[in-house]
């Protein structure tokens, strides 16, 4: 995987098409992800997008009332359910008046 600002993260196929829909379809299929052996994502920074992974690899999250907010839209993204429902657990804990425009944005 190539992240915005250039950092490049290992994965394994199999475990992000197993856990991902949106993985699955583009593997399945013959697109340049699969030609090139590389995915790039630029709209989710390096710190998200490998608790993503970890999540992914080993189904758990560290510090996820601090990267909630920003994980939630990398679940919405590659269709992590389990994630989600996680990201949007612990949001609801941590609502308060200071933070729920923001969350809501």
């Amino acid at each position: 995987m190539k992240l915005s600002g250039g950092e490049v993260l290992g994965a394994h196929k199999h475990v992000l098409a197993s856990q991902s829909k949106v993985f699955h379809a583009m593997f399945k299929n013959n697109c340049k992800e699969v030609k090139e052996e590389v995915v790039e994502i630029p709209d989710i920074d390096s710190k998200t997008m490998k608790e993503a992974l970890r999540f992914m690899y080993y189904g758990e999250v560290e510090n996820l009332k601090e990267i909630a907010q920003d994980l939630i839209f990398a679940a919405e993204k590659y269709e992590l359910d389990e994630l989600k429902e996680k990201c949007i657990e612990s949001l609801i804990e941590t609502l308060e008046t200071e933070n729920v425009l923001k969350i809501f944005l």
